[in-house]
């Protein structure tokens, strides 16, 4: 069995079960950096996400959330604190405050958003004011309860 690094005093294990979700919430200049998502095949059902995704057999969670941020946005992170552990029935997920680094946000053209985006669905990294949090649908409300509780005003 596999671990990634001791965050806090626990250990988060690779297989346990349940596929391990990477996440992280980019903070610059008093904003964060949200996936902006309207998916056409459910109606244009439209909320935001943070960005992240699973995290893969060869990598810990912290390397997980440093490219899956990149992967999603383009944008280059720095992992901090481990904000929100968020287990649902089929994924544990682990919430990161991160420091943008460098980048433009935009879609990575070899990525799944942006082959969702072609097909109609709408998926774009946009950056959204603290104040602005908690007049969005941002999901799940777990994390957005824990930046309106942080950051919102």
């Amino acid at each position: 069995m596999h671990y990634s690094p001791i965050l806090g005093n626990k250990k988060i294990m690779k297989y346990n079960g349940k596929r391990n979700r990477a996440s992280g919430v980019i903070i610059h200049e008093n904003r964060v950096l949200l996936m902006h998502r309207i998916n056409s095949h459910e109606g244009g059902r439209e909320y935001y996400t943070t960005l992240g995704g699973g995290v893969e057999d060869d990598e810990d969670i912290i390397e997980a959330v440093v490219r899956e941020v990149y992967e999603e946005s383009m944008v280059t992170v720095k992992v901090g604190e481990l904000i929100l552990e968020h287990e649902t029935e089929g994924q544990n997920q682990y919430y990161y405050i991160c420091d943008y680094v460098s980048g433009e946000p935009g879609l990575w053209v070899d990525g799944p958003e942006y082959a969702k985006h072609q097909t109609g669905d709408i998926h774009e990294p946009v950056w959204v004011p603290f104040a602005e949090i908690k007049n969005i649908n941002l999901l799940p409300i777990e994390i957005k309860d824990v930046l309106v509780d942080r950051f919102g005003s």
